[in-house]
């Protein structure tokens, strides 16, 4: 007899992306982090956040989480705060042999970009862009970026 836990549980371990998963629009790894944190090992956590998002203590406090709304936890009693869990990693994990530097060896491109905005969405563009070898500015009317 199958129990609507376990339909969830199959949703969510089965072969398709888990739902919040799937609407997070980074496809951050949740079921992976979310283990991780469960068996206290918050800097590994926070390593596999990082694989993806650069800025998870940034993030997890502004992002509109579509994945609490889509976890199906929700459809037994509760949906797991997810964003919680995501800056929890990012406030107790510790790096973990992460380098967030750009490769000196990067081929420089041709090209700059400019980015209006240094709120998260710009940050996360312009490290991304930056990664890639491209001279990035950005441009905020605030007097601090975040």
């Amino acid at each position: 007899m199958t129990t609507e836990i376990d339909k969830i549980i199959e949703k969510c371990i089965g072969d398709n992306l888990p739902y919040c998963q799937a609407t997070c629009p980074l496809h951050l790894d949740v079921k992976g982090y979310v283990a991780l944190i469960k068996e206290g090992k918050y800097s590994e956590a926070l390593s596999l956040v990082r694989e993806k998002l650069p800025f998870p203590g940034i993030m997890g406090r502004v992002c509109t989480h579509p994945c609490d709304s889509n976890c199906k936890r929700g459809e037994v009693d509760e949906p797991i705060s997810i964003a919680a869990l995501k800056r929890a990693a990012a406030d107790y994990g510790q790096p973990v042999g992460e380098d967030l530097t750009i490769a000196k060896d990067l081929t420089i491109a041709k090209e700059s970009v400019a980015i209006v905005g240094g709120g998260p969405a710009g940050l996360m563009a312009a490290y991304d862009l930056r990664r890639i070898g491209y001279q990035v500015t950005i441009f905020e009317a605030l007097p601090v970026l975040g």
